[in-house]
């Protein structure tokens, strides 16, 4: 494989990289506008309070990193404690922040909708449990600031994998460059050998036509036996002179070969870790982490590709929005863990129901997509019949409670004209249409 296609392969990764990085640019702004959101909506409970938000919302603004935000994050929870006591004041207690359900809603689909390493998936599952059991303006703020952390360590993350991939490819790219001038010296030494092969020759052809001379003009036999001897030893000693120039060569040669042997191993060895490398990249890229089925970034690529071909072939082609009916009643009453764990199974109850042929991702929060390739719009109705009946079967058991879920299903078949835009708004209607009909339905669009 030469320089460029690896070359190629690290534009595509660092493209990659670039976008992720930019995705979680944008969460950490949003969560910091929020801390700033909670922190005036905060204000007014008590003066120590105000203060230690005060230099809260100067850190945020000024994109302060963890090393200055922590102290800070234990004075804000010592002064919301203290302004919590019952030594409050009846109206400074009654203040309440604006649409907390709503604002926890919002935290919970950006841990959704967040593709990090695994390294930091324990502490995104401890900030969705303090999500949901918040109850205070200081400990939401105290949650986006450690979600605008752990974002921050994601993009650091990305960094330092690309630049490893970077200092890889580079050393990959060097090694090929000596490869190619191992190829060339090859070249120039058998040019080389030509040219002393083509000087023995003549030096050959030079010293017989000098004996056939010299036996010509000889007049007597010594004469021309002495005449001999010296051309022979002449020939001998040309022909000693090549052969060790021949060693020589031969054995320059096989130190420079043995050498580029060795560099070739290492460069294979590389290449493994380095194709290793990538896939687990696009793994973790292209994976939602709670449920092991593809995520909304990998459902944006093949949708693409389904496109292009259904474009091309025509064949049927169905799309369908899934989504768990009264999902925020199951956190709200068996907390956010029972949550992640009825997402996973609606997941696992979903990608059994799938063929190979088909895909299904998350798309978001309790909601995912599936693509039913070559199903046209009445069988892609008895499929999602048959598995809305199996999610209402289906019990999920949390600790001594069993969960009892329904689902609800969008479908829409693309036609001449559309665009995947298109027939996912047509789904989403059908979805919406099938919520507003009772739930446990499923609807085409």
């Amino acid at each position: 494989m030469n320089s460029d296609v690896w070359r190629q392969r690290y534009e595509d990764l660092e493209q990659e990289g670039e976008a992720k990085a930019k995705q979680f640019e944008r969460l950490e702004s949003l969560l910091r506008r929020i801390v700033l959101r909670l922190s005036l909506a905060a204000r007014g409970l008590s003066e120590p309070l105000d203060r230690v938000l005060e230099r809260t919302s100067e850190a945020m603004r000024k994109n302060h990193g963890e090393r200055e935000l922590e102290p800070l994050l234990n004075q804000l929870t010592d002064a919301v404690a203290n302004a919590d006591t019952p030594a409050v004041s009846k109206a400074k207690t009654s203040v309440e922040p604006p649409s907390s359900d709503e604002l926890k809603a919002a935290l919970h689909a950006v841990l959704g909708q967040l593709e990090l390493d695994s390294s930091l998936s324990e502490r995104v599952q401890e900030l969705g449990n303090r999500i949901g059991s918040a109850s205070k303006v200081g400990e939401m703020a105290s949650v986006c600031t450690e979600l605008a952390d752990v974002l921050s360590a994601q993009r650091e993350h990305v960094r330092i994998e690309k630049a490893d991939v970077q200092r890889l490819l580079i050393q990959v790219d060097s090694q090929l460059n000596e490869f190619v001038g191992f190829l060339r010296g090859d070249r120039a030494e058998r040019e080389a050998a030509a040219v002393s092969r083509d000087e023995l020759d003549q030096q050959m052809q030079g010293e017989v036509r000098e004996l056939a001379q010299s036996v010509r003009s000889a007049s007597d036999l010594p004469a021309l036996q002495a005449q001999v001897s010296q051309r022979l030893r002449a020939m001998q000693q040309h022909l000693t002179q090549f052969k060790s120039r021949e060693v020589e060569r031969a054995e320059n040669f096989r130190q420079r070969a043995e050498r580029m042997s060795s560099r070739v191993e290492q460069l294979e060895s590389e290449t493994r870790q380095l194709q290793a490398s990538l896939a687990r990249e696009h793994a973790n890229a292209t994976t939602d982490a709670l449920t092991g089925v593809p995520n909304r970034f990998a459902f944006n690529q093949r949708i693409a590709l389904e496109f292009k071909r259904w474009k091309r072939f025509g064949r049927p082609l169905s799309l369908v929005l899934w989504d768990i009916d009264r999902f925020k009643a199951v956190n709200d009453t068996h907390g956010h863990a029972a949550g992640d764990q009825v997402i996973k199974a609606f997941a696992k109850s979903l990608s059994g129901s799938v063929r190979e042929t088909d895909f299904l991702a998350r798309y978001g929060g309790e909601e995912f997509v599936m693509l039913l390739i070559d199903t046209p719009v009445e069988m892609a109705l008895k499929v999602c019949e048959k598995v809305r009946e199996s999610v209402e079967r289906m019990g999920i058991s949390s600790g001594a409670a069993m969960i009892r879920i329904t689902a609800s299903a969008g479908l829409a078949c693309f036609a001449a004209g559309d665009e995947p835009d298109q027939v996912i708004e047509r789904a989403d209607q059908a979805l919406y249409k099938a919520k507003n009909g009772g739930r446990n339905r499923c609807e085409q669009g």
